[in-house]
């Protein structure tokens, strides 16, 4: 038997569990990418919400900041999204 890790921590000592594991790391993947698109939006909303004496520079730390954001939300939502392609490889 093949001793693996996966994201859950758990030591596995079947391959039929690698599925699971991989399908759970997937949807920590997809959770951590809403919530970075969630914390941009909330960014780019604040920009606009910050009154006359520092709305200028929190405009200009806020909207790039909200594009990273979003930038990094969005590849680790399909990344989650994304099945992989590749079946669980076995050393023996």
């Amino acid at each position: 038997m093949v001793e693996t890790k996966c994201i859950c921590q758990f030591d596995v000592r079947a391959s039929s569990f690698n599925s699971f594991c991989s399908a759970k790391g997937g949807i920590v993947r997809l959770i951590a990418g809403v919530i970075l698109i969630h914390a941009a939006e909330q960014a780019y909303g604040h920009a606009f919400l910050i009154q006359f004496p520092h709305q200028g520079s929190a405009s200009q730390v806020l909207i790039p900041a909200s594009g990273v954001l979003l930038v990094f939300g969005l590849l680790l939502t399909a990344w989650g999204i994304i099945p992989e392609k590749h079946p669980a490889s076995v050393s023996k």
